[in-house]
């Protein structure tokens, strides 16, 4: 019994640096080939004017999807500049835990065209040592800018 508790304290104390590792800087790695029916499946607002809120969590739901292509369309334009799309869906298929939900919190603004919007985020990942997938949530935040009357996240390692 108490290697069981261990083993879910452990799991409990590792699931929010896991996550954390989330929102870490794209990683250089080959990956298998993108999944052209999970982009087809994931419904995302074609208007890019939509608000903060809709474009937010419809990049969420291609993230969720691995569809990285269509989540890139999503970075800023000096981001997507500077790191090449490739290494960003290579990024996106080699994370360490699945990305199972996300759910808009709230957004404050500094200024008319910058924001940080929260979105609360679950996951599923395997810890060695402890049988099955382990879930974890937690309240990430994110800086979104807006450009020409578009929003577009700006990754923290920009």
């Amino acid at each position: 019994m108490k290697t069981k508790n261990f083993a879910y304290g452990l799991a409990a104390l590792v699931a929010p640096l896991i996550l954390a590792a989330c929102a870490s800087a794209p990683a250089t790695k080959e990956a298998a080939d993108t999944s052209a029916e999970a982009s087809d499946s994931v419904k995302v607002s074609t208007d890019l004017a939509a608000p903060l809120e809709r474009r937010a969590t419809d990049r969420w739901k291609l993230l969720i999807a691995k569809d990285g292509a269509r989540a890139y369309t999503y970075l800023t334009p000096g981001y997507r500049a500077k790191k090449p799309e490739k290494e960003y869906i290579d990024w996106v298929l080699a994370r360490p835990v699945n990305w199972v939900s996300a759910a808009y919190q709230q957004h404050t603004c500094d200024t008319k065209e910058s924001c940080k919007v929260s979105m609360f985020l679950g996951v599923e990942t395997s810890i060695r040592g402890v049988p099955g997938m382990q879930q974890a949530f937690a309240e990430v935040s994110e800086r979104w800018l807006q450009i020409d009357g578009v929003w577009y996240y700006l990754p923290e390692d920009a």
